[in-house]
């Protein structure tokens, strides 16, 4: 340790304290900050001898809160991120739970951290458990094949690492199979699997063990469900260690080992979060009680899944991440499973390249079933974006939905698709873009 991984972690904490008494949270800025003097800032900082990493495509941020919030429940002093997934967003979470004395408050650590971030932070932080969602086609700057985070997952695991690996996704469930100390979740067919398209245009997967040809049996959400391979006959368990056996998005509830659990966010790709958070804290030990009292209490980070009121309306906010395919998809079965009436906002935004050469396509909408939409109650589509109304357009006549219900808006000013959502007479109406945008619009609804 050095003298400036030293004056890193106090201009970190001067930073923190600072914009404390000026009332902002102040997220990843003492981190980057610190993390900008000194990188190895990251090692010097105290940590809890107790910790574990989510990783994973998709469900991250859910799951580390929900682990959270179950061992908070259970009386642990819990260290987490809630700043961003990397590097400067550890240290700005590590600095929150360290004292000035560079003393931790907290007895362990859960740190949600991104894929292609796990090879400098495993080697300085060093997780007992290691629990993984899934993986998934991702944002194209960052992680858009399935095999480089597969493989950027495997290198970083060693054999004193306890997993819990996702039985029901192929590549997660490969990456199990090499270790030892591993413990398997999965959900069993249920009322909301989905059966495999198997036509003539179905587009099939490689086996990640052997390359063949990879066959869904059913499916829980695009691409996780239970598999085998043709070739070499790689298959998920078919029954594994922690099993969700159903899940009831109208009383809001999972059912695990026979007992009912309270799940208030009803999507289904939210039922894995909750089954990851209860495998990891029965492995602890922790009570049923004590996890189910949890997951009432919990309160998921803003924006995932929200309705607001509004014009005598209801508008559904419908997306849970980023542009990706899996996400859309599932943002796409959430409207479908309401059998009312109404009008969708698609806002399909450019992917942005911000870490590398200036591009930006919107090829994410090309990779999904809007098919799905076509037969759903939708009275009307409002296709609105700058530069991607038209291709929206074009993907939804692909999938079969007739002209005369698509509207094309050339427009990203949140005030005017807010001024769109008010004059909508539908009383319900599905806005599927991208996070920070539905933010923005989410602002401009209430400053009208």
């Amino acid at each position: 340790m050095s003298a400036r991984d030293a004056f890193a972690f106090l201009v970190g904490k001067a930073a923190l304290t600072g914009l404390r008494a000026i009332g902002r949270p102040g997220y990843h800025i003492p981190g980057a900050l610190a993390y900008r003097i000194s990188p190895s800032v990251l090692q010097y900082i105290r940590k809890p001898a107790e910790v574990v990493f989510i990783t994973g495509t998709n469900g991250k941020s859910t799951t580390t809160s929900l682990v959270q919030q179950v061992l908070a429940a259970s009386g642990k002093k819990v260290a987490y991120n809630t700043e961003s997934n990397n590097q400067p967003g550890i240290v700005a979470s590590l600095l929150r739970y360290t004292s000035v004395f560079n003393r931790s408050k907290a007895d362990v650590l859960v740190l949600e951290v991104a894929e292609e971030a796990l090879s400098k932070i495993v080697p300085v932080i060093h997780p007992q458990h290691l629990l993984l969602t899934n993986v998934q086609k991702d944002v194209p700057q960052v992680n858009q094949s399935p095999n480089y985070i597969r493989d950027r997952i495997s290198e970083i695991i060693t054999a004193d690492m306890a997993l819990i690996v996702n039985n029901d996704d192929p590549d997660v469930s490969s990456i199990g199979a090499k270790w030892q100390n591993v413990r398997s979740y999965g959900i069993a067919r249920n009322p909301y699997t989905l059966e495999p398209e198997t036509g003539r245009y179905a587009i099939a997967r490689p086996c990640p063990v052997c390359s063949g040809k990879l066959v869904f049996d059913s499916l829980n959400m695009p691409s996780i469900g239970r598999f085998h391979c043709t070739k070499c006959g790689f298959a998920s368990k078919p029954v594994p260690d922690y099993q969700a056996d159903g899940f009831d998005l109208e009383a809001g509830t999972i059912t695990i080992g026979g007992r009912d659990f309270p799940m208030h966010y009803k999507a289904a790709h939210f039922a894995y979060d909750y089954l990851l958070a209860y495998a990891y804290a029965t492995e602890l030990g922790i009570s049923a009680e004590v996890i189910a009292r949890a997951f009432d209490s919990f309160v998921n980070i803003q924006g995932r899944l929200e309705d607001i009121a509004t014009a005598g309306k209801t508008v559904h906010y419908a997306r849970f991440k980023q542009e990706t395919p899996d996400t859309l998809a599932l943002a796409i079965e959430n409207i479908r499973r309401d059998p009312k009436p109404k009008t969708v906002i698609a806002a399909l935004n450019i992917v942005e390249n911000a870490w590398g050469p200036a591009t930006a396509n919107t090829a994410y909408g090309f990779d999904v079933d809007f098919s799905r939409l076509a037969d759903a109650n939708v009275e009307k589509f409002l296709c609105v974006g700058h530069v991607v109304a038209y291709d929206t357009a074009n993907i939804l006549r692909y999938a079969g939905v007739p002209r005369e219900k698509l509207v094309v808006l050339d427009t990203d000013d949140p005030a005017e698709i807010a001024k769109l959502l008010r004059a909508e007479t539908s009383k319900d109406v599905y806005l599927l873009t991208w996070l920070h945008h539905y933010q923005d619009i989410r602002k401009a609804m209430s400053n009208e």
